[in-house]
């Protein structure tokens, strides 16, 4: 039915950790109904986020003895040792809540933290460029571009 309006499928495979997950035939039967398997799923949902401005509430959660508070999902390893990946986590302590969809990465200090900002924001940038040059290639091909 999406197909034939023509809109987006998004399809997230949960459950990952369970003890019979299998990954790729999950991904398999996705190709086999037509549905192509997007490995860089979680850099796409935040560039969207951010083009969209796509935000948290400013003010968020605070708590007076532990400071701001978010809620982010682990996507590997492990969160003082409890929390493994698929499950949330609260986090406290911020000098700045994250917006909605940004990525929370762990660091030693304020050094580590600007490189993977540095990082981070490059990644972002190439993934914006080749977004549009795919959108400005579709738009190529299916137009016929008149020269006056």
């Amino acid at each position: 039915m999406a197909k034939q309006a023509n809109v987006p499928i998004l399809v997230a495979i949960n459950k990952i950790d369970a003890r019979n997950a299998d990954i790729y035939r999950t991904k398999r039967m996705l190709v086999e109904a037509g549905i192509q398997a997007e490995n860089q799923l979680t850099e796409v949902l935040v560039l969207q986020a951010k083009l969209l401005n796509v935000m948290a509430d400013p003010i968020g959660l605070v708590d007076i003895h532990r400071g701001k508070l978010c809620t982010a999902i682990v996507q590997r390893g492990r969160i003082i040792s409890e929390v493994s990946p698929g499950y949330p986590a609260e986090l406290y302590g911020w000098k700045y809540l994250p917006s909605t969809g940004e990525l929370v990465v762990e660091v030693k200090n304020e050094k580590q933290a600007k490189s993977a900002f540095r990082a981070g924001e490059q990644r972002m940038q190439k993934l914006f460029l080749q977004k549009n040059n795919t959108i400005w290639e579709n738009i190529a091909k299916n137009c016929n571009i008149i020269e006056a």
